[in-house]
């Protein structure tokens, strides 16, 4: 027969109760370590669908750039959109991946709000001067595009000045 001391069962209940309640603080930090590191994951998520949304606004805006230009050397210089259609929408609105993009509107500015002001007047066909010489005429338009990516419902408005300078030839 095995002999018991008198104190034994004691001792053992102890431990358990230790082993139990080490157990519980160990599953308690894993929980939180847990959740800690799923937030971390979806606010990578988030942040990598925000540059994503970026990247196709700045698509857009691109696009925008590029047809300007082609207005400009058709001798089109005040070019419009969406009330000028020189493109087809699929140019303008497309999908790429799992976003898209939209150029929302092109125009020429008419005021400008600074910080510290309100300029009411229209740049086109401004006087392009440096010092006392006159170099041309320029025009500055407001382009406006978005970006999207519907999964994470992440959409990003892109708000450009663009300075369209017509020079003059000098010999």
């Amino acid at each position: 027969m095995i002999s018991t001391l008198p104190g034994r069962p004691r001792r053992a209940a102890m431990i358990e109760i230790i082993v139990i309640l080490v157990l519980s603080v160990a599953l308690t930090v894993g929980a939180i370590y847990l959740k800690y590191s799923l937030q971390t994951v979806d606010s990578i998520l988030v942040q990598a669908h925000r540059i994503k949304a970026r990247n196709l606004a700045y698509a857009a805006y691109q696009k925008a750039l590029i047809t300007l230009k082609h207005q400009y050397a058709a001798g089109n210089t005040s070019w419009r959109y969406p009330e000028q259609k020189v493109a087809p929408d699929s140019q303008m609105e497309r999908k790429l991946g799992d976003g898209n993009y939209k150029l929302l509107k092109v125009e020429i500015v008419r005021d400008l709000q600074t910080p510290y002001e309100l300029i009411n007047r229209t740049f086109h066909n401004a006087q392009y001067v440096i010092g006392d010489a006159e170099y041309g005429k320029y025009d500055v338009y407001r382009i406006i595009s978005m970006g999207e990516v519907p999964s994470s419902k992440t959409r990003i408005k892109l708000t450009s000045l663009v300075k369209v300078i017509k020079e003059k030839v000098r010999y």
